[in-house]
């Protein structure tokens, strides 16, 4: 029989997924807006109709792709912990173990 696997058993690969986690979490979505300020800065300094379009459409990807990059997170671990799922001796599902090491 398998010995069972404690969250400390683990504990270095779950920090480097967490960091990642919250990488994608907060780091991508500072980053495009950091990146609209300057579709901003170019709507404002060029002028011309067309860079004002080409602009205005850069920024609403970028809004929504940063919304996206903040809610992945929250969407992978509704995903692991509502979904797959054990059986307890009892015969109730409970969560893996493991997710709940990385999301807690």
């Amino acid at each position: 029989m398998l010995e069972r696997v404690t969250c400390e058993d683990i504990g270095f690969a779950l920090n480097i997924v967490k960091w990642l986690i919250k990488l994608i979490q907060f780091g991508i979505p500072i980053i495009l807006i950091v990146l609209v300020i300057f579709d901003l800065v170019k709507i404002v300094t060029a002028g011309t109709e067309d860079q004002t379009k080409k602009s205005t459409k850069s920024i609403v990807q970028r809004i929504l792709w940063a919304v996206i990059a903040f809610f992945v997170p929250m969407i992978i671990s509704f995903i692991f912990q509502h979904i797959f799922t054990t059986r307890n001796t009892d015969g109730l599902a409970s969560p893996i173990d493991w997710i709940n090491c990385l999301f807690n």
